[in-house]
């Protein structure tokens, strides 16, 4: 079982995000609030890049975890920014659940 941050404004989209998760056997995490120390916990990062305090998130996250699996779920394209992210996938809003289910399948297998 994985432990998958989700770094989304969008309440009810943090709340499939984690339905999704779960039903893949996966626990989900909120990023609002979470621990520093807790971080290290995390084996999969699902972010909005066009959120700046995602991004910075993330790109924290990767200093110190450079290995660590990225996925983005963003409505706008990638940006040299989420590209600089190396994300294992990104996943265009809206999105067919299938395609959020293999990125986060992806993401933790290659963990």
């Amino acid at each position: 079982m994985a432990t998958i941050l989700i770094a989304e404004p969008s309440e009810a989209l943090r709340g499939l995000f984690a339905a999704v998760i779960a039903r893949l056997g996966h626990h989900a995490v909120d990023a609002r609030g979470l621990a520093a120390e807790d971080l290290a916990e995390v084996d999969v990062l699902v972010l909005e890049p066009g959120e700046s305090w995602a991004l910075e998130l993330a790109e924290r996250l990767r200093r110190a975890r450079p290995e660590l699996p990225i996925i983005c779920v963003s409505i706008h394209p990638p940006t040299p920014l989420s590209r600089a992210l190396d994300p294992v996938a990104f996943v265009q809003k809206p999105f067919a659940l299938a395609d959020l289910e293999e990125a986060l399948t992806r993401a933790v297998e290659r963990d």
